[in-house]
């Protein structure tokens, strides 16, 4: 073959690779733009067309005295051997969690429309609304005095909250306990990546039955808060801010770590060999029977090292009794939030194009860009060889 031919040949092949070059380039843009569009944007500015909805425990229709509204109940599990000591029988999920690994961490992420918001964010307790239970921590609330309270019960030390002041604006708490052992235990509470405090619990932590038997239910919007409590309302106590996303881990997580759930937002699947289970409380994770959240993520080695086939969260109605949601219970984040910080909802849809088009397109433009570069070599070496001859 001479080698005007080789070069004719060389050069049409060469012209080929470049454009599939250039078609993988703009099939990467592409992409890219089909991921962001299949991710949720909430932010201050009114140019983000999206709109997230999260979940309104009351609202001025049901109560002004915010002693009744819909609340989240946690799964529970049943505990056949307490390491502790104490009783044994069916508990709420994150009680379950602390028995099994002496540890457990609820991150919350919630909005305070205004000075005047107030209630239990998470609660636990003995019985279920609309009962008076024998026993309860409201381990996280705002109470009538517009501070924001992590709160514990033990066996020695008996009630202890740590305080501090939150405004309006989008939140998130961080609610963990560790070194859980029948003499004691430690409570950490963070805000916005920051730590509030630590307390040194004595005796028996209520979580693992300080108070026997441990609380057999958890509740997200909701928790008794009557007793010596500080700033409770003596009753049920209804969250009449909004709540979005509720995490819970299996460890106590580090100020760094909790600080990197800060920065990510919500929601996001960081540290997931400790997340347990996450919910995103808005109605695309809400099924169409009208009484279950579904989680945004389960963590299946965890459950079913705790016994839990089904992470599904009920939804009570303020009558107590196991019922729908409406749509009023759920507000758009749009037009609420405020401040400058920007959230990302990853992947809401499901769909994470990037994590499935990006890789092959890396693959196919470095086999194009190698392959013209051997064809390149070929030709100046060809070129040398036919001159010589």
């Amino acid at each position: 073959m001479d080698f005007g031919r080789y070069l004719a040949i060389a050069i049409t092949i060469i012209t080929f690779m470049f454009g599939l070059w250039v078609l993988l380039q703009v099939l990467g843009v592409v992409t890219t733009s089909l991921n962001t569009a299949t991710n949720q944007i909430v932010a201050t500015t009114a140019t983000v067309p999206k709109t997230i909805y999260a979940f309104q425990p009351t609202n001025p229709s049901i109560s002004s005295t915010n002693t009744k509204g819909y609340l989240i109940q946690l799964p529970q599990c049943y505990i056949s051997s307490n390491p502790y000591g104490g009783a044994t029988g069916t508990y709420g999920l994150p009680s379950c969690v602390a028995l099994k690994y002496g540890a457990v961490s609820i991150v919350v992420w919630f909005y305070v429309p205004s000075t005047s918001t107030q209630g239990v964010i998470l609660g636990m307790q003995s019985s279920q609304y609309t009962g008076s239970p024998a026993t309860w921590v409201p381990a996280l609330y705002i109470g009538t005095n517009g501070k924001l309270r992590f709160g514990e019960w033990s066996s020695s030390s008996g009630i202890q909250t740590l305080a501090t002041s939150i405004s309006p604006g989008w939140h998130m708490a961080v609610w963990e306990e560790g070194g859980i052992s029948s003499s004691g235990a430690t409570l950490y509470g963070y805000l916005d990546g920051n730590l509030v405090g630590t307390l040194s619990l004595s005796g028996l932590a209520f979580t693992v039955g300080g108070v026997s038997p441990p609380p057999a239910y958890w509740d997200i919007g909701t928790g008794f808060a009557a007793g010596a409590w500080p700033n409770g309302n003596g009753g049920w106590f209804f969250f009449n801010g909004i709540i979005a996303y509720v995490a819970i881990y299996n460890t106590v997580l580090s100020q760094s770590q909790v600080q990197a759930l800060y920065q990510a937002g919500f929601p996001n699947t960081l540290f997931s060999q400790n997340l347990v289970v996450a919910y995103l409380l808005i109605p695309n994770y809400y099924n169409g029977g009208g009484y279950y959240f579904v989680p945004y993520y389960t963590n299946t080695a965890i459950l079913n090292q705790l016994g839990i086939s089904n992470a599904t969260a009920i939804s009570i109605t303020p009558s107590g009794s196991v019922g729908a949601i409406p749509s009023s219970q759920f507000v758009p984040f749009k037009g609420l939030i405020t401040g400058g910080t920007v959230y990302t909802i990853n992947n809401a849809t499901g769909m994470d194009a990037n994590k499935i088009f990006t890789p092959a397109i890396n693959y196919a433009q470095s086999f194009a860009s190698f392959f013209a570069l051997v064809l390149i070599i070929g030709l100046v070496v060809g070129f040398i060889w036919t001159r010589r001859r």
